[in-house]
This record gives C-alpha cells, sequence and structure tokens, in this order.
C-alpha cells in the first residue's frame, strides 16, 4: 500500500506481510533474548517487550542506563548477560 512506514501499511493492508512475520517468530522453537538499551529509542525498551512477546520462548532485558549500543556502555554486564543466557536460557 505505498510509501508510508511499515506501522502504516499493516492496518491499511490487514496485516499482510507483517502479520506472516509475526506468525513466523511465533514458530521459532529456541530460546531467544531480546537486548535493549534503556535509554535507546530503537528499539525502546517497550517495543522490545513487544519483540520478545511474539517468540514462544522470548525474553527481554533491558540494560540501565546504556544507549544505543549496551556493550559498549557496560561491556562486563552485557556480556555477563549473554553469557548467562547461553548457560542457562534465562
Amino acid at each position: 500500500m505505498g510509501g508510508g512506514p511499515p506501522r502504516h501499511r499493516r492496518a491499511a493492508d490487514g496485516g499482510g506481510p507483517l502479520r506472516a512475520a509475526d506468525a513466523a517468530l511465533r514458530q521459532v522453537a529456541g530460546e531467544v533474548l531480546v537486548l535493549a538499551g534503556g535509554l535507546d529509542g530503537n528499539p525502546a525498551p517497550a517495543l522490545a517487550a513487544r519483540l520478545a512477546e511474539l517468540f514462544p520462548y522470548g525474553a527481554v532485558d533491558v540494560q540501565p542506563g546504556a544507549g544505543r549500543f549496551p556493550w559498549l556502555d557496560d561491556p562486563a554486564r552485557f556480556a555477563e548477560r549473554v553469557e548467562r543466557f547461553l548457560a542457562t536460557g534465562g
């Protein structure tokens, strides 16, 4: 439906490719960790949480005080969170 950002096309075409993508994400069998910085606007923490909810085994972690690149803002905290997820799935 031309021109507008994806959020506008979603409403205009009844979901189309985005609805199919949402359905595909719901089929992912593995555990998924969505990471976001607390100060990041893309994805904002609320959007990161919504993304994680699309996965059957999705989890979100918001790194306080981090921006667009949380691995640069606090590398130790970021690495610890990823390592914990890889070791335990949680």
